[in-house]
């Protein structure tokens, strides 16, 4: 299941809340910090990327492109007509906070960046597929050390460039952006995700976004999500509720 989200007040952004018209002087409306946990309402709890010991950070086929992890976005893309164009990014939610809560559902959402790399024109409507990483040992992976040969549920097989490895991680939704989008938010909510967070025994998910959609020519749009260096929108968040 995806959808897209607005951006703004509630769940979809990180305003709190208005101003208080009844008040003299505000100063600024409140604003949540992505470096904590949101109380969304009506069970609902978000954390981001930049919570605890979360991290995200993105792996590309050329060897020669170093990634620090210390991006302000997270690239993703699939090319058929060069091997060393494609990417995948990877989130780890810190979900600590909520051992021996009861989870009833997860929504996962990741906010689109303009990107300066590649056309639009030469990709079609793209399908992007999300996998939690099952291998729990795989979680403490590092930022600066992620790369196309040390990563998570990843080998170079052609079969693993739009998918992670079936014995490793699970494909937990998908959603499809449409061509040309710049902004906006997308989210999956699956039951998958759901009792992936459930079975949880450590602390921490990981997620993995790849493309499967390919490119009419290796000039493709390079896909670009707000990481947690990002100033100017949220980072990946994972949404859960609780049972009350």
């Amino acid at each position: 299941m995806f959808s897209a989200c607005d951006q703004g007040a509630g769940r979809s952004g990180f305003l709190a809340s208005a101003v208080n018209p009844d008040t003299d002087r505000e100063d600024e409306p409140g604003r949540w910090l992505p470096d904590t946990i949101k109380d969304l309402g009506d069970g609902w709890q978000a954390v981001t990327t930049a919570f605890g010991e979360g991290r995200d950070s993105w792996i590309q086929s050329n060897p020669s492109i170093k990634v620090t992890g210390r991006e302000s976005f997270l690239r993703v893309k699939h090319s058929t007509h060069d091997g060393k164009l494609d990417r995948k990014a990877y989130m780890a939610f810190d979900i600590s906070r909520f051992k021996g809560k009861l989870i009833q559902e997860a929504e996962f959402v990741v906010n689109v960046e303009p990107s300066d790399l590649g056309f639009a024109s030469l990709v079609p409507d793209a399908t992007f597929a999300v996998y939690v990483l099952t291998q729990e040992d795989q979680d403490q992976w590092s930022e600066s050390q992620l790369t196309w040969t040390h990563a998570p549920a990843h080998d170079d097989k052609p079969e693993h460039r739009t998918s992670a490895k079936v014995d490793e991680a699970k494909r937990i939704g998908s959603f499809t952006m449409p061509q040309g989008t710049t902004r906006g938010a997308f989210s999956v909510k699956s039951t998958e995700l759901a009792e992936a967070v459930r079975a949880d025994t450590n602390g921490l998910v990981t997620l993995i976004l790849c493309r499967e959609t390919d490119e009419t020519d290796r000039n493709g749009l390079a896909h670009a999500f707000a990481s947690k260096e990002n100033q100017r929108n949220s980072p990946p968040t994972l949404r859960l509720k609780l049972a009350e």
